[in-house]
């Protein structure tokens, strides 16, 4: 039970840091955006 809980937590963790760098990228995208109009 713990061992699973373990996984599922940096798990969960992993997927937080990759969807942050995610939303960071499309903000960069949508600023680069906005200054070439």
């Amino acid at each position: 039970m713990g061992y699973f809980y373990f996984c599922g937590t940096v798990f969960a963790k992993e997927t937080e840091k990759r969807n942050r760098i995610k939303i960071l990228l499309l903000n960069q995208v949508f600023k680069g955006a906005v200054e070439l109009k």
